[in-house]
């Protein structure tokens, strides 16, 4: 198995999987945990019961500068339908949730993906006008379910 970074986004209306602007950055994961946390007076520390894990934050970060694909985005016109693309694939499909997909192995066709995910902020960074054909963004993920799943010959299942 020979897995490849390939940042997607596939969701319930799509028809296609959407590849993230390259250059993609490796995600930033922070997890998290809820525990019902007792103190009992007079006696140093505390009980913790019912610990369970909570969702995966992730956050991502890259460049408009390419599509998915590799093809060089020439024009400022791509670059703004690169971002309205980005924008309708992270608002999900009709019920706002999508798949992230992180890793993909070409002989097997197999994804590394995680379900349930919803898009907390999208925000580009248009901060040098000097080479728009290169656009910062971070697109912060909520992962409802935390586990990182792989697709058993590119079928993809909740």
């Amino acid at each position: 198995m020979t897995l490849i970074w390939k940042p997607s986004i596939w969701n319930d209306s799509a028809t296609t999987l959407y590849e993230l602007p390259l250059p993609v950055k490796p995600f930033s994961e922070a997890m998290s945990y809820d525990a019902n946390v007792q103190k009992v007076p007079g006696a140093d520390g505390a009980i913790a019961t019912a610990r369970t894990e909570g969702p995966t934050t992730l956050r991502i970060s890259g460049l408009i500068s390419r599509k998915g694909s590799g093809a060089l985005i020439t024009t400022e016109q791509g670059i703004i339908d690169e971002m309205a693309l980005f924008r309708t694939a992270a608002n999900g499909g009709t019920t706002r949730e999508f798949f992230l997909m992180s890793h993909y192995d070409a002989a097997t066709a197999d994804y590394r993906y995680r379900i349930r995910c919803i898009a907390q902020s999208l925000s580009f960074d248009d901060v040098d006008r000097a080479s728009l054909l290169h656009i910062p963004y971070e697109f912060v993920v909520l992962a409802l379910d935390p586990e990182l799943r792989l697709s058993a010959t590119g079928n993809l299942s909740t």
